[in-house]
């Protein structure tokens, strides 16, 4: 037999395909061997056929039927097979991206529980260096209660997954000054990552911050503290963020606090 040809099991390891998929491909009359022993009965394949099995490895790769290959093998179409892949090929790379996109999530949810991992857990304040930071944000309303607050941050969830950024599962309050240059909340917000150009955000820019971290039932204590420390240090706070950080997955644990002032 010259070496044009290769028995199944050689087609195998050459191709990285198994035998079992061979003989089922054969089975459904995708490919069949090239020619068959009539003495031994072994299956042989031309090597013609690589290519035959490339276009067969591509398109289980994109989750491509083999029976939706039959036609345009026992036709020898091959603009349609062209057309056919070319389809398949974009629904491919929309996946990949929506993949890249999962995987990033799966990062950014790391990097928040890092973030509480590391916030001051014993009560006294700290530096922190941020890189710039995006937010989904809508204003905030003094007159609303709380339940209304629960219904907003359910809503900025929604305008994070439709507008295709990644949620970092850290939401908060964005404050600005007022007329009698104070501190007031102004947004409610949602941090996220994987920002697009043709949506709404809002920059959070990186920089030196001073922090203290609490929960709820030692709010007003530290950032009083907060504060005595910037005016003992002589610190002039440009802007001022309050996060909730992420400190477990699953579990549901009393919130933890960050507020964080850019000096």
């Amino acid at each position: 037999m010259k070496r044009d040809y290769f028995l199944i099991g050689e087609i195998s390891k050459i191709k990285g395909i198994t035998i079992k998929a061979l003989r089922f491909y054969d089975r459904i009359g995708l490919l069949k061997p090239s020619y068959i022993d009539q003495d031994s009965r072994y299956r042989y394949y031309h090597i013609s056929q690589f290519v035959y099995l490339d276009i067969i490895k591509a398109a289980r790769t994109m989750d491509i039927s083999p029976n939706d290959l039959i036609p345009f093998f026992k036709n020898k179409d091959s603009e349609g097979l062209l057309i056919f892949l070319d389809m398949h090929k974009e629904m491919t790379r929309r996946k990949i991206n929506d993949l890249e996109d999962i995987i990033k999530g799966i990062d950014e949810v790391k990097k928040s529980l890092h973030n509480a991992e590391t916030a001051g857990k014993d009560d006294e304040v700290y530096f922190k260096h941020l890189p710039d930071r995006f937010a989904v944000a809508i204003p905030f309303n003094h007159r609303k209660s709380m339940d209304d607050y629960i219904l907003y941050y359910s809503e900025l969830y929604l305008t994070v997954s439709r507008s295709g950024f990644i949620n970092t599962y850290e939401d908060g309050l964005i404050f600005s000054k007022n007329d009698r240059d104070e501190f007031s909340p102004r947004y409610l917000c949602n941090f996220v990552a994987g920002v697009k150009d043709d949506h709404d955000y809002r920059l959070i820019p990186g920089g030196d911050y001073v922090c203290v971290c609490y929960t709820e039932e030692k709010a007003e204590q530290q950032q009083n503290k907060l504060w005595d420390y910037m005016q003992k240090h002589e610190l002039e706070p440009f802007d001022l963020i309050q996060v909730g950080l992420l400190t477990d997955l699953l579990a549901e644990e009393t919130k933890l606090i960050e507020l964080q002032a850019r000096v």
